[in-house]
């Protein structure tokens, strides 16, 4: 679950980066974000597996609810360097 859990605040740190931090590096702001999502996604489907036994676990919605944040986290830094891509090609 911890795994989840930093994969989640790695990517919305990553995110904040993609759209506010230095330009030159937005790329590999927007890669941190989807590698943290990976590893958040990973570690949600090993919650799943190993409590496979106890479907009404609290940690089941724990899992996912991390994975959705990280999702959400890692869609910003794409949207916005995809914006950035997009006003650039329109001026």
């Amino acid at each position: 679950m911890q795994i989840a859990a930093l994969g989640a605040e790695v990517a919305g740190l990553a995110a904040r980066l993609a759209a506010d931090g230095n330009p030159n590096l937005r790329g590999d702001a927007v890669t941190a974000a989807l590698l943290a999502q990976a590893g958040a996604r990973a570690a949600a489907a090993l919650v799943g597996i190993n409590l496979a036994g106890v479907p009404a676990d609290q940690r089941h919605a724990r899992a996912q609810s991390l994975l959705a944040a990280a999702a959400r986290s890692a869609q910003a830094a794409l949207r916005g360097c995809a914006t950035v891509g997009q006003s650039a090609s329109t001026s």
